[in-house]
């Protein structure tokens, strides 16, 4: 098991494979594009009630996305102070 960060490796074939069927044409950006409404359902039916999905690129973006919605302004303020001194 490696535990570098979630970017070191290339992607899989599987991966590589589905955003070269992705790339073809122009969608509208910022999830208005039909792959994000398709993930949003999917993800709709896992959780068998309606959802908002925010797709990112890596488990770090995910992991601060969660803790942005999760921690209290004040709180990331202060952490910010105490990182910075």
């Amino acid at each position: 098991m490696n535990f570098l960060s979630d970017n070191a490796y290339g992607a899989t074939p599987e991966i590589i494979r589905s955003i070269v069927a992705a790339n073809d044409g122009a969608v509208p950006p910022y999830g208005a594009d039909p792959f994000t409404a398709r993930l949003q359902e999917r993800m709709a039916e896992i959780f068998e009630r309606k959802v908002t999905v925010f797709p990112v690129a890596t488990g770090t973006a995910a992991n601060a996305l969660v803790l942005s919605f999760a921690t209290p302004e004040s709180d990331v303020e202060r952490f910010l102070d105490i990182a910075k001194s």
